[in-house]
């Protein structure tokens, strides 16, 4: 369901993109065995900027990500015709925000 639920794990070796402005910034990271992330950046507090909009994507047409989630697809938070799920929100300065991503594996009968 994209929520991360006491219990439920992760799953680690996933590629993450953070863009800022959705539009540039490109920094990745792979999730840790347990499926967590972390992205730190910096925002000058002396030119006035009190929010940043942000865009963090998981692209499944990358083969890293193929490898760790293929065959599967997204949960219904996160509808993808071309495999790529991105969420996009406003981060304000010196806020730490949480963004999961719900992955729904399918499994050989």
């Amino acid at each position: 369901n994209g929520i991360w639920d006491a219990g439920e794990p992760g799953i680690g070796g996933v590629l993450v993109r953070l863009d800022l402005n959705c539009t540039y910034g490109g920094y990745e990271i792979t999730t840790d065995p347990n499926g967590f992330y972390s992205f730190s950046f910096t925002v000058d507090a002396t030119i006035g900027i009190t929010e940043q909009q942000i865009c963090v994507t998981v692209d499944l047409s990358k083969p890293q990500n193929v490898n760790v989630l293929v065959p599967g697809e997204w949960t219904s938070l996160h509808p993808s015709s071309d495999g790529t799920a991105v969420i996009q929100t406003i981060a304000l300065v010196d806020q730490t925000i949480t963004v999961n991503f719900g992955w729904d594996y399918q499994f050989a009968p």
